[in-house]
This record gives C-alpha cells, sequence and structure tokens, in this order.
C-alpha cells in the first residue's frame, strides 16, 4: 500500500522510479552520470517539470556506510556531493537553467530498517572550492560510526568526531551551529526558508523539517590548515 507506484532498485546507480497520478519521477543510471526527470502538477494546478544532467566524475570520492540502529534495525547509505549538474527546471511559468560549471548537485542512497520511533539531524552543504560536507547527528549514536564527511576538491575526508548540531534560538529561521570538540568543524548556518510536512496514519505519524540557506565559517583541512567557507549551499 505505502510503496505503490514505486520501482526502487537495491544499488544506487540503477533506475529508481515513482509512478503516481500526480508525479512521475524516474531517475536513470548512464555511464558516467545519472539522469533525472519529474513531471508534477502542484495544488495550483501549475506544471513542475525538471530535466537534470548530474555527472559522476571518477575521481570524485563518495561516501558508504552500513550501521546498526538497534538489535533489528540498520540503515545503509551512499552520498556523493557536489557532482557537477545540468538542465532545466520549470516551475509554473517560471523556468531555470542550470548551467554545467555553475550548478552542483547530490545523489543520497539509502536503504534501511528503521525502528518505530526515532530522531535525527542531518546538514549538507557545497562551497565555492570544491568544498562539500555532510554532518549528521542522532542515528548513528548506538553504532559508535559516523557518517560526517568533509570533501576537499573531490578528496574524502572522514571525521570520526562527533558534529554537534544545534539551533541557537527558538525561532523557525535562526541560525544553526555546527561545532566538533577538536575544530575541524566550525560553521554557521543561516536560513532562508523552512519547509515543514507532517504525515499521519492513525498513531503512525513523520514530522519531516527542512532548512534551506547558507554555511560560513572554518573548516580544518587535510594537512591541518584552515579553509574558510563562504557561500556555503545547503
Amino acid at each position: 500500500m505505502f510503496g505503490r507506484g514505486c520501482d526502487l532498485s537495491d544499488q544506487p546507480h540503477e533506475r529508481h522510479e515513482f509512478n503516481q497520478p500526480h508525479l512521475q519521477l524516474p531517475v536513470t543510471d548512464h555511464p558516467g552520470r545519472t539522469g533525472i526527470s519529474i513531471n508534477a502538477l502542484d495544488i495550483g494546478r501549475q506544471p513542475r517539470q525538471v530535466a537534470l544532467s548530474i555527472q559522476r566524475p571518477a575521481h570524485l570520492d563518495s561516501a558508504h556506510l552500513v550501521a546498526p540502529l538497534g538489535p533489528h534495525s540498520v540503515h545503509a547509505t551512499s552520498r556523493q556531493l557536489g557532482l557537477p549538474c545540468s538542465g532545466r527546471v520549470q516551475l509554473g511559468k517560471q523556468a531555470f537553467s542550470c548551467v554545467a560549471g555553475q550548478r552542483v548537485a547530490a545523489l543520497d542512497f539509502g536503504r534501511s530498517v528503521w525502528p518505530l520511533k526515532n530522531h535525527w539531524t542531518r546538514t549538507a552543504f557545497a562551497a565555492p572550492g570544491g568544498i562539500t560536507g555532510n554532518f549528521r547527528a542522532g542515528w548513528t549514536d548506538c553504532s559508535g560510526l559516523s557518517e560526517n564527511t568533509l570533501w576537499f576538491g573531490g578528496e574524502l575526508q572522514h571525521l570520526a568526531t562527533v558534529i554537534s548540531i544545534t539551533l541557537a534560538a527558538h525561532s523557525p529561521l535562526a541560525p544553526w551551529q555546527l561545532r566538533s570538540p577538536d575544530d575541524p568543524v566550525n560553521l554557521i548556518f543561516t536560513a532562508q526558508q523552512r519547509h515543514q510536512t507532517y504525515r499521519r496514519h492513525g498513531p503512525f505519524f513523520a514530522n519531516t523539517q527542512q532548512w534551506f540557506g547558507h554555511d560560513e565559517g572554518v573548516l580544518r583541512g587535510p594537512q591541518g590548515e584552515r579553509v574558510p567557507v563562504h557561500n556555503g549551499l545547503g
């Protein structure tokens, strides 16, 4: 019932498809790239169409993790950030072009058996100069594993340390602080937009909140150098 219209592969770089009356979203795999197209209608019956080609250069590292979430739960993930992207997005009468070399994308693959009750926070960003990052708190706490990762020029740097992700004030668009105890990460995320989705089915519910904005601050590079982050999109 919940998976009706979904055809999902068990491998990251294979075809995935969501096919509903008001949403068609195929993800296709090609040598060295992934194609994503979307055809949807919003509440105002205005079309939303997307056609993107996301390159997967061989020199860009990807992050993979399989982590237990408890006695009977597990999550497997594969992430690629800062990938070159081109194509077109149409929202009603407005059209936006994604020009190669000026836009980046992320591919995020996951398969899991989640516990009935869970809460977690994740943030990711891409900044000029080939600097990207992925941090998460809450879902690997019982395993001792970490998917906290930085990329410098496509080269992956895994962070075993905990990254605290905290809201600076009780306000929907308040800044978030991203910090680690030994200082490889010291960022401020400033939100410009917040999106919330709440779904309930009987006693079960899912409450998802997404913030969109920019990251500023300092990272510690592979050789211990200070790497400034300006206007990172996250």
